[in-house]
């Protein structure tokens, strides 16, 4: 499922091979990150950088599995 379907492509993608719209799921961890950050950027138990975005990323994820989950009930 897209978050930003466009009806002009039945198949979703277009003659030029660009998809017709974003995955929901990643819609979702986009949201959950922008959270995410500033909150983990100052996290004294995640001490490298690398860590830190691994971090963000897999909690953003999970959160937006969670709200797949949720929006499906």
């Amino acid at each position: 499922m897209n978050a930003f379907p466009s009806t002009q492509y039945v198949t979703g993608i277009s003659p030029t091979g660009h998809s017709a719209g974003m995955d929901l799921r990643d819609y979702f961890a986009a949201k959950a990150m922008q959270e995410l950050i500033p909150l983990l950027s100052v996290d004294p138990l995640i001490e490298h950088p690398d860590d830190r975005r691994d971090r963000v990323a897999s909690l953003a994820y999970k959160q937006a599995d969670m709200m797949m989950i949720v929006r499906n009930r």
